[in-house]
């Protein structure tokens, strides 16, 4: 319990230094019956359709053994949403931080032992959280403005990601990767107004849609560093699909189950 209070306190403590959950300690399973906390930071850069997706996330992992192969993980914090128009007349949209939940279960089929460091995992993982802010637009004709639009947004956010790779312990280092496949899927309420000055602004109309992504593919690689004597881990993690489209990942946790003395 201690060692619980203390990580809770280490994540309110880097919340302002760190930046979608990942796999995050894949193979640092809890054991059957077992729980743990951790915390992580990340940074997205993702092309959604037209646009450019940067988010920035802070969660609390608690993560409890089913069964010795696998465990399950809950998880709560804050992601903000920023997303880049490719057209020039309209100012980006951006969100402030705001409430989001995740959950997902993690599979370790062989677990590393002394003399055998090579362990397998997969898994999935699902976050989401909503978002509400605003596009603004701009036209004009021989340099003198004659139009504003203002689309206001409101979204339901959801991510998932599913995982399966290898990973190689080192004494107190740990490096795993895998192949990754993730995707967005969003709900988005549009309305849109029209004015020529902003005490003059008029509905034009209400507009309702759903985007839903092609699943992403691409490579996940992460590096672990295991202290067992405090019994804490610190990771960091990156998941590439090409160089414009990635998430970055820092997190400490709990150093779950050892199997053997290392």
């Amino acid at each position: 319990m201690r060692r619980n209070l203390i990580l809770l306190l280490t994540f309110i403590s880097i919340c302002s230094l760190s930046y979608a959950q990942m796999v995050g300690s894949p193979v640092g399973n809890q054991g059957q019956g077992q729980w743990s906390i951790s915390c992580s930071g990340s940074f997205m850069n993702q092309q959604v359709g037209y646009e450019t997706a940067h988010s920035q996330r802070w969660m609390l992992k608690s993560t409890y053994g089913i069964v010795p192969w696998m465990d399950f993980t809950a998880m709560i914090g804050a992601a903000d949403l920023r997303l880049d128009s490719p057209r020039e007349t309209i100012e980006d949209y951006q969100d402030k931080h705001r409430f989001a939940v995740g959950a997902g279960l993690t599979f370790t089929p062989k677990h590393e032992a002394p003399g055998k460091p090579w362990a397998v995992f997969g898994g999935g993982h699902f976050l989401r959280f909503p978002s509400k802010g605003e596009f603004y637009e701009t036209v004009s004709g021989q340099d003198v403005i004659y139009l504003h639009r203002e689309y206001r947004m409101e979204y339901d956010w959801r991510e998932y990601l599913i995982f399966g790779g290898i990973s190689y312990r080192l004494r107190n280092l740990r490096f795993y990767g895998c192949g990754a496949g993730w995707g967005i899927s969003r709900l988005e309420k549009q309305m849109e107004y029209h004015y020529e000055n902003i005490e003059n602004k008029e509905f034009i109309k209400e507009r309702n849609g759903e985007f839903q992504s092609e699943l992403w593919t691409g490579a996940l690689a992460g590096i672990e560093v295991v202290f067992p004597k405090n019994g804490y881990t610190l990771s960091f993690e990156g998941l590439f699909y090409n160089e414009k489209n990635f998430i970055l990942m820092v997190g400490i946790g709990q150093v779950g189950i050892l199997h053997g003395d290392w």
